[in-house]
């Protein structure tokens, strides 16, 4: 193959990896067929069978037989033992990466557990991973990632050093789409564990989703950005803030004004718990 040939091809390969992130990024992340499947009625033909072919004598395995379905309140419970028996961050870690109660985890290319400095005192809460964070397994990558680390350092903090990621929801809901409160009460139990077991002398909220799901507030961010509030943890009131989420300041640029309003609320409260 001439020089010329190898480029062609070289080009032709990394456009279709191009075009290929681009799918992916708009949310098309699963192979269809050309026209759509009737699946209704290919189970229906697989388990007919004629009379003139049922055999005379029928034997069903045990084994065969349908199992019942566990209910969405027995998956809780198991979320809650299996986050309840983790001692450590890490162990926390193994044990949300092992767990298949969720049906997310089954579309998801990778657990994203979290990101930073864990020896750090500021923990921040964001909502579900994108497509990007979903591929490497880390927390607040892209373009969002970059305005948040662009916000916080211009109070003072560095994501190396100072602050710790993660988000409500491990696995990435197909499409971005958004979670079902059965998927979100699932992630919760570790979500709660994770909190305690990191300890935080502040937590930092992005978006509506750890906002409504933690503190049961329902005045939606718009709100609700901005006010302090206390998370209960054993026996202290941890100092609790929501912001908006980066994704939306990229959307609606206006919203910098009182995201930076809110950024030096932040820091005047890190300087007086320091």
């Amino acid at each position: 193959m001439s020089a010329d040939e190898q480029a062609l091809a070289y080009k032709m390969e990394l456009s279709a990896l191009e075009m290929l992130d681009w799918f992916i990024e708009a949310g098309a992340d699963e192979a269809t067929e050309n026209s759509p499947i009737n699946w209704f009625e290919i189970s229906a033909k697989a388990v007919k069978i004629a009379p003139s072919q049922t055999p005379k004598h029928t034997i069903r395995p045990a084994a065969a037989l349908a199992q019942p379905m566990i209910s969405a309140a027995e998956i809780i419970k198991q979320a809650n033992t299996v986050s309840k028996k983790s001692m450590t961050l890490e162990s926390l870690e193994k044990n949300l990466r092992n767990f298949v109660g969720c049906t997310l985890k089954n579309t998801a290319a990778n657990t994203v557990f979290a990101d930073g400095k864990p020896a750090s005192r500021i923990m921040i809460i964001g909502e579900a991973p994108t497509s990007e964070e979903d591929r490497t397994g880390r927390p607040f990558l892209g373009q969002s990632g970059a305005l948040l680390e662009k916000m916080l350092h211009a109070i003072g903090l560095e994501r190396s050093n100072d602050y710790y990621l993660t988000n409500i929801l491990p696995w990435r809901p197909p499409g971005n789409r958004k979670p079902t409160e059965t998927e979100i009460s699932i992630c919760m139990p570790f979500v709660k564990r994770h909190i305690e077991l990191f300890a935080p002398q502040m937590i930092i909220l992005l978006g509506s989703l750890p906002l409504r799901n933690l503190i049961h507030q329902d005045h939606g961010i718009l709100k609700s950005h901005g006010k302090w509030y206390n998370y209960d943890l054993d026996d202290k009131k941890i100092p609790l803030m929501a912001i908006f989420h980066p994704n939306y300041l990229i959307q609606q640029p206006a919203a910098k004004k009182a995201a930076w309003k809110d950024l030096q609320e932040i820091k005047t409260k890190i300087e007086e718990i320091s």
